[in-house]
């Protein structure tokens, strides 16, 4: 009796799960490329879905998460045929008086759509410098998640400023340098991927000058000569030449290196042969650096210290400090003003690491000439010395 109810409750729970099963079966869904689908749960009255894993047999086309509340599926690119997201799921149900536990899955089955991608300009005829954005349209309105913008001469015209740009829904477009070249926009939604062919012309120049004839750099710094074209709207491609490069060496965007002290000639060339030139010195790093000594300063008062550079034509720029701002302040000029009676040390620092301190005494004023009434004192033998020239004319 009891095997007997034993297999009856068998047959029953074999039942129950078959229907729920065939509850579950799958499901058919389509979609264009970069269009999302909202995939159903799998249910079935009387049983609870507790958790549910969600993938795809094709990653390159789908994207799948999901829950047990139920799946996503974005379509990232066009495929033919079917291709089959699977939900495998645990569930539990209330049978014979006891809580029941199962699992199981089901396939859910994803077509694609095609649809066609249309640029807002196929043809464009631009200069260089010219910028111009592009952008694509679907057919079905959907973006495209993995959409690709190809140039195949970025010399000629560039994207983005790449030779490439993904998943952008429009992209600016420069016109590089003359020539013809083809903008692609792959979407891959199963049409072909449409193009824009940019052709850019240039107006040659007339004549090239620079900005300046000569220039100097420091040893061991870079700089460069600007330059003007004639008409301003010409375009052309430069060649840069030095005329000495153990002194200065120059690279092919007119990038000036200083190698060693000296004069050398820099020169630009135009593709039709127009030229212009200027001459670079490079002077030295300096050596040494020195301050004067025995500097005294009234409080109040302010004084401008000069360092000398070893050697004497060497450049450079300085930073400045003191040890003691409550006596002497100093400033990124090296302008040095008394703040209080006492002495401090000003350290001054070339480029280079070259180093060099004074000592300033802070003392106070003249009798009757502090730092408040200086300057009217100054206006005022301006005044009577003007009215002395005044009475001998």
């Amino acid at each position: 009796m009891i095997q007997s109810f034993q297999s009856v409750k068998k047959a029953l729970l074999l039942s129950f799960m078959a229907l729920f099963l065939a509850y579950a079966k799958g499901y058919a869904y389509s979609g264009y490329v970069g269009q999302t689908l909202h995939l159903s749960a799998p249910s079935a009255s009387g049983a609870i879905v507790d958790a549910a894993a969600w993938y795809t047999d094709d990653n390159s086309s789908l994207s799948v998460s999901g829950d047990e509340y139920g799946g996503t599926v974005r379509i990232d690119a066009y495929f033919s045929g079917t291709r089959t997201v699977t939900c495998q799921y645990a569930y539990r149900y209330y049978f014979g008086g006891k809580m029941q536990y199962g699992h199981g899955s089901v396939d859910y089955t994803i077509t694609c759509k095609k649809s066609t991608l249309t640029l807002n300009e196929r043809r464009l005829t631009l200069k260089p410098g010219d910028e111009v954005e592009l952008e694509y349209t679907n057919s079905s309105g959907y973006s495209l998640p993995f959409v690709r913008w190809l140039t195949d001469d970025v010399d000629i015209a560039s994207i983005n400023g790449d030779d490439h740009a993904y998943g952008k829904k429009s992209v600016t477009v420069t016109a590089e340098a003359p020539g013809e070249c083809v903008i692609t926009c792959d979407g891959k939604t199963g049409e072909d991927a449409p193009t824009c062919t940019i052709t850019v012309e240039a107006t040659p120049p007339t004549g090239i000058s620079f900005t300046k004839r000569s220039i100097t750099i420091q040893q061991g710094k870079t700089g460069r000569f600007a330059y003007k074209l004639t008409p301003t709207d010409a375009y052309t491609k430069i060649s840069w030449a030095s005329s000495d490069e153990s002194v200065a060496t120059v690279n092919r965007n007119g990038l000036i290196s200083a190698v060693s002290e000296g004069i050398a000639t820099i020169t630009a060339t135009t593709d039709n042969g127009l030229s212009a030139s200027g001459t670079v010195e490079v002077t030295p790093q300096p050596e040494q650096v020195s301050l004067p000594n025995g500097l005294q300063i009234a409080v109040g008062y302010s004084m401008k210290i000069e360092p000398s550079l070893t050697p004497t034509n060497a450049t450079t720029t300085y930073k400045w400090s003191t040890d003691d701002e409550s006596v002497v302040a100093i400033d990124k000029s090296g302008v040095a003003r008394g703040m209080a009676i006492g002495t401090a040390n000003i350290t001054v620092t070339t480029e280079n690491k070259k180093t060099a301190t004074c000592r300033i005494t802070v003392t106070e004023p003249a009798a009757n000439l502090d730092h408040r009434n200086a300057a009217i004192r100054v206006d005022a033998l301006k005044r009577l010395i003007d009215k002395s020239l005044d009475n001998l004319k």
